[in-house]
């Protein structure tokens, strides 16, 4: 019998609110559209409804920065699949007969956001609003857009890089 794909995979939602119910329903959700995943909730409390099948890990609030530094730093320690398919109360999966199994041949897959960086002849710059869209179709410009973690897909790998690399420590 084949190994469910899925099971490689941990669907987690972390939320410093205080009231994580649309986090849990985004994990529900698509923990039904992954048979074999695992799920995990990281927040202050847990719904009183909370799925049965849902893992959840008490932590403190967190604020926008607190969530990022916890996504870099402390989110590893709790996964134990080679991969982790980071959902949001805006975000989750919804069918997962769209997932292919080419994506594990990958450390971060996400989608692109409004910002990016864009050399030019003239220089680096930044912009926003998706204006780097268009400035990358000039000749000479190469836009290199931020990946939103909101909704991705992070190897094991990653998300222990900058505790496993000796140049990133």
């Amino acid at each position: 019998m084949a190994v469910n794909r899925f099971e490689r995979i941990t669907i987690v939602s972390v939320t410093g609110l205080p009231d994580a119910r649309t986090a849990a329903y985004a994990l529900t959700l698509s923990a039904m559209n992954m048979p074999g995943a695992r799920a995990l909730l990281c927040s202050p409390d847990a719904p009183p409804d909370l799925h049965p099948g849902i893992r959840h890990i008490p932590i403190a609030p967190v604020n926008y920065a607190e969530y990022s530094w916890f996504m870099m730093f402390v989110l590893w320690r709790l996964i134990e699949t080679d991969y982790a398919l980071i959902v949001q109360d805006d975000g989750w999966m919804l069918d997962g007969a769209n997932w292919r199994d080419e994506y594990f041949d990958y450390d971060y897959i996400a989608a692109l956001s409004h910002h990016a960086r864009v050399d030019t002849p003239e220089g680096m710059r930044w912009m926003s609003r998706w204006n780097w869209y268009e400035a990358s179709k000039r000749p000479g410009h190469i836009a290199r857009p931020l990946l939103n973690g909101g909704f991705c897909l992070r190897s094991r790998r990653m998300m222990r890089a900058l505790v496993d690399h000796p140049h990133i420590r």
